[in-house]
């Protein structure tokens, strides 16, 4: 009998400790992105959770997914959900697109675009694909210079 306790006991510890030890890695994560302590996570410090190349609105998107409760910031249970800002998965192109249009426009000008490129990527980079993309070289990317096949700026129509 004392034979088959101690295993048991030794293989509770191991299992127990495995389960924490991603909880603790997303606790201590939300901990250090939390600058003001104050136990939530607005827009700001959740960009501290993504990857350095993530681009805005790969964060916003998954910002976005991972408030549930739609009050525009993260508590811990949230970002536990979100496995530490990395559940959410990926806009496609026209979120993509209608995230970076911040004037709503139905245009992307550069500062917008680069809100969809790698946030590591230089401005000459940025620009560069900026002006490949801009085909009537009018400085702005319309959705079908941006990728989008078929956009309809209204939902619900066809």
């Amino acid at each position: 009998m004392k034979r088959l306790i101690c295993p048991l006991l030794i293989a509770a510890v191991f299992v127990g400790g495995a389960q924490a030890g991603p909880t603790q890695r997303v606790d201590r994560k939300f901990d250090q992105a939390d600058l003001n302590k104050d136990q939530f996570l607005d827009a700001v410090e959740w960009l501290r959770t993504q990857g350095r190349r993530a681009s805005q609105v790969l964060a916003t998107f998954r910002f976005n997914w991972a408030d549930a409760n739609s009050d525009d910031r993260i508590d811990r249970t949230e970002f536990r959900a979100s496995r530490g800002g990395q559940a959410g998965g990926k806009p496609d192109k026209l979120e993509a697109f209608q995230l970076a249009d911040a004037d709503h426009d139905g245009f992307l000008d550069p500062l917008e675009f680069s809100d969809t490129q790698p946030s590591t990527n230089p401005w000459s980079k940025t620009l560069r694909e900026f002006s490949r993309r801009d085909r009537n070289d009018d400085s702005l990317l319309s959705p079908s210079e941006f990728g989008i096949r078929r956009y309809n700026p209204l939902p619900g129509l066809p």
